[in-house]
């Protein structure tokens, strides 16, 4: 339990909560406001982040480029990105992402096996959830992405991921799902509602051999 603030510096590069490699550790009901990034794991593993508050954190709520770290609960708020995943075999739960700057969740060149499970993404700039260079094995499920600047869910140049049992986009101010030379993912029991001129549930560009299941799709289209 604590709180930190003021930790970190754009001049210097420093980066507020700063977990190297080697080492370990867990952080809970805590909050962690006005640094440079929130907190910054730098290969660092297994970790466990449950029931903070981060917010009004100069570039990420969250930078994470180690594997197998557990984040639950937390609310990210108010930064640049509330989160930047570029690890493998991580584990979200039950988040708040809110209010960032461009996209609330960011996974970026994470190859494998991260699971993203019934958090919320809303009040971004950009999209709530954005898959970037992301696959394979990458889990999205049960999540909600609302009342974003832009795209609900974005994959861009990401294949073989799998959105499934429930999620659900819908209220952003473009399309709530956006294939964008991806290819090989599933969309699996889950609702994509868009409504407005040329915004779709699903729209579909360069992108090839993507699945679609048991899910409600409102307004689709392929360019």
């Amino acid at each position: 339990h604590g709180e930190f603030a003021y930790l970190g510096s754009v001049n210097t590069n420093k980066r507020g909560i700063d977990i190297g490699n080697s080492a370990r550790g867990s952080i809970s009901s805590s909050t962690v406001r006005h640094g440079l990034d929130g907190i910054f794991l730098n290969g660092s593993s297994n970790n466990s982040f449950t029931d903070n508050v981060l917010y009004l954190n100069w570039d990420y709520g969250i930078w994470l480029s180690g594997a197998s770290n557990s984040f639950r609960g937390n609310a990210i708020a108010k930064s640049y990105y509330a989160v930047m995943l570029r690890g493998d075999s991580n584990t979200f739960l039950g988040n708040h992402f809110y209010s960032s700057t461009d996209a609330g969740l960011l996974v970026f060149g994470s190859p494998n096996n991260s699971i993203v499970t019934d958090n919320s993404a809303f009040s971004n700039a950009g999209a709530g959830i954005h898959l970037q260079n992301s696959g394979t094995g990458n889990l999205l499920t049960g999540n909600r992405a609302y009342s974003n600047g832009s795209y609900g869910f974005r994959l861009q140049n990401s294949h073989s991921n799998t959105l499934s049992a429930g999620n659900r986009a819908h209220s952003n101010s473009s399309h709530a799902l956006y294939f964008e030379q991806s290819n090989l993912n599933t969309l699996r029991q889950s609702t994509m509602s868009a409504a407005g001129t040329n915004v779709y549930g699903v729209f579909v560009d360069r992108s090839s051999s993507n699945t679609i299941v048991d899910s409600y799709i409102q307004g689709s289209s392929a360019a």
